[in-house]
């Protein structure tokens, strides 16, 4: 059994054995020596708590210390311990030997301890000694307290110190009732049962074990820890909305499993104190100060500034969110493309090479690409990587390193699926990232229940867990193309799907999972977004993405580096939404495109800024919403008064002034029923010939602009009004109005339109 398993928060241990003087001694040499301390010190400290040893400075000058030492290096040859990777475990060994070499300057008196890296096997037998006698309840102490959801997610509670200072009854009492909540959700938040856990710690003379056996003492407990919580959350700079909906959601959570079963006594008043929560304003959302200093709107995958010019609106609203999205789509499709191309090219290598028994090759004996290639597929993922430790590509003489080998045979690495959910995410705005990181394609009885045909399509079943039990389970229908990303994403993954499921580990079940950086042992893919620190120079994701994003896109390397620290999963989600709000002008369909139950009106504003917001309501973006067509009383030859404007503004002047309408100067209304209409919303678009051939001269400009052109975003403007308009006028049951684009459409002429259309200056 590991005792102290990956993932588990030891950091957040309290020191019982070690004496404050070694600890702060031993932190001092590690930071001298410049190596980390938290995991070695603590494990240091898990061995002799749970040998009942411990180590007093006075002790670091006697053969206890030696013992100690020996003991601790034995225990890190195999996973007895710490369940971490056995390079990780060699590490620490050093670390100890590093931190102990540096104690010396200062406790000259201490014992000579052994160096080198074979400690940990030349004490291997020693801990086995030690293994059978240790305490186990200190052990259980230090297995922790973990808790895991239906999903199968696990997640560890902070108790140690609420252990240490409230015991241990109470502190199992609290863990086993929320482990045995939590099993039935689909999702695991532990922040708040930690940081009550930490304060309860914190102030146990306050509130002892018996607080919760009483109404008043239960209700002041959580009053005191409201104040504690918004002030430290203030003190952070934290959203004071957004921490008002946490508290009062936790304290519904603690009502239903702790109150009402009657494992905490009732409160004072039958409820336990609120916070006065309000519904967050989506425009205070999502915003933060950039480089720059400029305030800016940070859900999309580019940032939007608060406060904006008319032209840069139509900039971000036309050009800007769908370019991006495009780069992202253009990217995301040749890294699938390449992915799955190396996963065709080494099934037919195995086709072409010859198993060998590679238990009984000599050491430096090379092999050939083919073979390698034959017995992955033959032997499957379990093969260890020892055996081709040593090969050669096709004939060079050299050894590959496992991440090539591993890249070269498709496998499917961590963050190389990234491209397919994004490509799903784009597709079918549905899909959210928890939706994919948590997808079950099999159930618990082996079934396969996550990706169905229902009648003649296929379908991803799925749960979006925010909704609720009920009403969690989500069913998005494929178009061929998808479909085919999700049998790519089966076929790249069946390897270590194959040998998870030999092993009995439940991770076969999910459609992403990964091998890490090279042969690793299979985990479920996560979905980690690209950052300022990992994107910091000198990286190699820095440099890899950089090569893979820069046939999609010319921008310079620090815009790229910029844009891509924006690029998530649900930055590229929530744009492909206001890219959806944008095409349609309708919240409602916006929000069916989320899936969504019930329409918001004011969706978009956690999307994007006010001044945006705003210019979609003006007359030249509501023509999209309540247009109401309209002959136009004027009549010139306007495609060559407006070729002949000295820029695109004056252009746009134009054509406001002359393809938009006010009822009084156009139109005979003497009942003033259109004034009713223009109040209520309504945009006149008035038709001529000669306005229309403008119009259309415009967008066949645009349209006919080179791939690597940049168009100026007013004409993207006018062309998509265009588009819009001509698909209006073709369901108008006025044939006038046809008759009147007909004849616009012989006399326009994108070529006098193409020096607006590539004018840049906004």
């Amino acid at each position: 059994m590991t005792i102290v398993k990956k993932g588990s928060p030891i950091e957040t241990y309290p020191f019982r054995a070690l004496a404050p003087e070694v600890v702060e001694l031993f932190q001092r040499c590690a930071e001298l020596r410049k190596v980390p301390s938290t995991t070695t010190l603590k494990l240091l400290e898990c061995f002799c708590d749970i040998t009942n040893q411990t180590l007093s400075f006075l002790k670091l000058s006697s053969s206890a210390l030696t013992d100690i030492v020996a003991g601790f290096q034995g225990a890190l040859f195999e996973q007895d311990l710490v369940g971490t990777s056995d390079v990780t475990r060699a590490k620490i060994s050093v670390y100890l030997q590093d931190i102990l070499l540096e104690a010396r300057n200062y406790v000259p008196s201490m014992p000579p301890t052994e160096f080198g890296s074979g400690l940990r096997k030349k004490y291997n037998p020693k801990w086995r000694k030690i293994l059978l006698g240790v305490d186990l309840g200190k052990v259980k102490y230090w297995t922790g307290w973990p808790v895991e959801n239906r999903k199968g997610t696990t997640l560890y509670c902070h108790f140690a110190n609420m252990y240490n200072s409230h015991g241990h009854d109470f502190t199992y009492g609290l863990y086993e009732q929320l482990r045995f909540h939590i099993s039935g959700y689909g999702t695991t938040q532990l922040t708040m049962p930690n940081k009550m856990a930490d304060f309860l710690s914190e102030n146990s003379d306050s509130w002892p074990e018996d607080t919760f056996n009483d109404s008043t003492m239960i209700y002041n407990f959580f009053w005191d820890f409201r104040k504690s919580f918004f002030m430290s959350g203030e003190a952070l700079g934290l959203d004071i909305d957004a921490q008002m909906k946490t508290w009062n959601k936790y304290i519904g959570f603690v009502e239903k499993i702790f109150i009402l079963p009657g494992v905490w006594v009732e409160p004072l008043g039958g409820k336990l104190p609120l916070a006065p929560a309000k519904r967050i304003d989506g425009q205070s959302t999502n915003i933060r100060t950039n480089d720059d200093g400029a305030d800016v709107k940070v859900k999309l995958v580019l940032e939007i500034p608060l406060h904006l010019t008319e032209s840069e609106a139509i900039e971000v609203l036309f050009i800007s969110i769908s370019k991006r999205l495009k780069i992202i789509e253009s990217w995301a499709t040749a890294q699938i493309a390449d992915l799955y191309g190396r996963v065709l090219r080494r099934k037919q290598l195995a086709a072409q090479g010859e198993l060998v028994d590679t238990t009984k090759r000599k050491k430096g004996h090379l092999l050939i690409i083919p073979n390698i290639c034959c017995i992955f597929e033959t032997y499957g993922y379990g093969e260890p990587y020892s055996h081709y430790a040593s090969l050669s590509v096709d004939t060079k003489d050299s050894q590959t390193p496992a991440y090539d080998l591993a890249s070269y045979m498709g496998m499917p690495l961590a963050g190389s699926l990234m491209p397919f959910q994004l490509l799903l995410i784009l597709r079918h705005p549905i899909i959210t990232s928890e939706f994919l990181v948590d997808f079950d394609l099999w159930n618990k009885l082996g079934q396969r229940s996550g990706y169905v045909l229902d009648g003649a399509v296929y379908k991803l079943v799925g749960y979006k867990d925010r909704k609720g039990a009920g009403r969690s389970e989500q069913k998005i229908t494929l178009t061929p193309e998808t479909k085919a990303l999700v049998d790519q994403i089966i076929e790249i993954t069946a390897p270590l799907r194959e040998y998870l499921k030999s092993q009995g580990n439940p991770i076969w079940r999910k459609l992403f999972i990964t091998c890490g950086n090279a042969f690793s042992p299979p985990v479920k893919s996560t979905l980690a977004p690209w950052s300022r620190s990992t994107l910091r120079p000198g990286t190699y994701l820095r440099t890899n993405l950089l090569t893979q994003f820069r046939p999609h896109t010319e921008m310079p390397e620090d815009d790229l580096v910029k844009f891509l620290e924006m690029v998530s999963a649900s930055s590229v989600r929530a744009s492909r939404v206001a890219e959806i709000f944008i095409k349609t002008h309708s919240a409602e369909t916006t929000s069916q495109a989320l899936g969504h139950e019930s329409y918001d009106p004011n969706l978009m504003d956690h999307y994007l800024p006010k001044v945006i917001i705003d210019f979609l309501h003006e007359r030249r973006m509501r023509v999209f919403n309540k247009i109401l067509i309209c002959h136009s009383l004027q009549d010139s030859p306007f495609l060559f008064r407006a070729s002949n404007f000295s820029s695109v503004a004056e252009l746009d002047t134009f054509l406001v002034n002359h393809a938009f309408g006010d009822v009084p100067a156009y139109l005979q209304d003497p009942e003033g029923r259109h004034e009713k209409l223009e109040n209520d919303g309504t945009v006149y678009a008035l038709v001529s010939a000669d306005i229309l051939s403008v119009l259309l001269s415009i967008k066949q400009a645009v349209e006919q602009a080179p791939t690597n052109q940049k168009v100026n975003a007013k004409a993207v403007y006018w062309a998509t009004y265009t588009g819009f308009l001509e698909r209006e006028i073709s369901k108008h049951r006025d044939a006038t109005y046809r008759s009147e684009l007909y004849r616009a459409s012989l006399i326009a002429n994108a070529e006098s339109m193409e020096r607006f259309v590539y004018e840049c200056a906004l």
